[in-house]
């Protein structure tokens, strides 16, 4: 790793999703910082199985940014500055940083986008005020950030105490708070049996981890087998595993039948985080999500936090006469990230290899290509890739 001269820090940047991204040198924010931003060192970085699909092979997912782009969601840095109107946050301090930037007059209004990564439409104030101020991530030696979006971590408590090294922060902190976002939305509590499908992703893998930690039993539906049987090996007899059919019948029963396993009497949230690719076209059933709500007890809930881009179909009369409760929800709130992260410095929601979290690679700046290539490789429950912009 070359050294990193504090006058400049280096930078992936991306200048159109259908050319290779570039390592290049940009001028160090001077100090003192603007009020309310914070100037941050990340030290490992979270690589999404589906980068790939937003800055390269042409943005086949059709995500909006500005170019030319820094990207790079969560990560865990250590604070270089931060203004006078910040005092509790202190140089080398070790915190979590939070992608979701909100423009401040408009929080109400639900006017974020995800730093690094997406703005929403172009000309909608998200994306304005992505373009205009907070356009660079994380896949940086220093990203500047607003101060609302640094969350101090307990690192005697993480580090120390519970003996987590800050690669077993890195990904699953910002994972698991997508799906505490969800799942405290669905008001999600002990002994409460909760239905998350698909759930061999890392996404909703991460919501499994999160609905035991709340006290819940959880329903995990897939195809991959092998994550499948991961994930029920977590729960102490509080997981049951049903892999995915193909038709609603066939999904209705698995879920019975896991119900059944569970000793439970009654299905009380579904969790739904479906990829993209679940639907081609309007119109269609997904049957993982028609049999889960038809099996959801009279004035049980439902999040909605997938990816689908078409309209599907829905089973009305069992939502109208079962009074069901249908929610969408996007990412988190800054409240529930909080609530998130005591969780886990409390040891109630548990990290490591031994919870089936599993690093399969920390990659340096330079090798960005193959930090992407492994983590769309790697994508299932559990395993994240890094990238390390600076070392420790």
């Amino acid at each position: 790793m070359p050294s990193i001269n504090m006058s400049t820090y280096r930078a992936l940047q991306f200048s159109s999703p259908t050319t290779s991204g570039t390592i290049i040198t940009k001028p160090t924010p001077s100090l003192p910082l603007p009020p309310g931003t914070a100037l941050l060192k990340p030290l490992y970085a979270g690589v999404v199985s589906y980068t790939t699909h937003i800055l390269q092979n042409g943005n086949p997912r059709k995500y909006n940014y500005p170019l030319p782009l820094v990207p790079g969601p969560s990560c865990i840095a250590r604070v270089v500055a931060a203004p006078p109107d910040a005092p509790a946050l202190t140089p080398g301090q070790l915190v979590l940083l939070d992608p979701t930037i909100r423009a401040r007059d408009l929080q109400s209004d639900g006017a974020a986008f995800l730093l690094g990564y997406s703005g929403g439409p172009p000309g909608a104030t998200p994306y304005t005020v992505m373009e205009a101020v907070w356009r660079d991530g994380t896949f940086a030696e220093r990203v500047q950030v607003p101060v609302e979006n640094v969350h101090p971590l307990d690192e005697a408590a993480l580090c120390g105490r519970l003996g987590y090294a800050l690669t077993d922060l890195a990904a699953t902190l910002g994972t698991l708070a997508v799906s505490f976002g969800g799942l405290d939305a669905a008001r999600v509590r002990p002994g409460e049996t909760v239905v998350v499908a698909p759930a061999t992703g890392s996404f909703g893998g991460g919501a499994v981890h999160v609905a035991l930690a709340l006290g819940a039993r959880v329903v995990a539906m897939g195809r991959n087998e092998t994550a499948l049987a991961g994930l029920e090996a977590l729960g102490d007899a509080r997981v049951a595993a049903v892999r995915m059919s193909g038709s609603v019948e066939g999904d209705v029963v698995g879920i019975t039948s896991a119900l059944e396993r569970l000793g439970s009497r009654s299905l009380d949230v579904f969790f739904e985080i479906s990829p993209p690719s679940v639907v081609n076209g309007p119109g269609q059933t997904v049957p993982y999500t028609t049999a889960a709500l038809k099996v959801l007890r009279k004035g049980g809930r439902a999040v909605f936090m997938g990816g689908v881009k078409h309209d599907v179909s829905l089973p009305l009369r069992e939502i109208v006469h079962g009074a069901k409760t249908l929610q969408g929800v996007w990412m988190y709130t800054p409240a529930q990230l909080t609530e998130l992260i005591r969780l886990v410095e409390a040891g109630v929601l548990r990290l490591g290899e031994d919870r089936g979290f599993a690093c399969q690679g920390v990659f340096p700046l330079e090798r960005w290509e193959e930090a992407f290539e492994t983590a769309s490789r790697e994508a299932s429950a559990g395993n994240f890739v890094l990238l390390q912009p600076n070392q420790e």
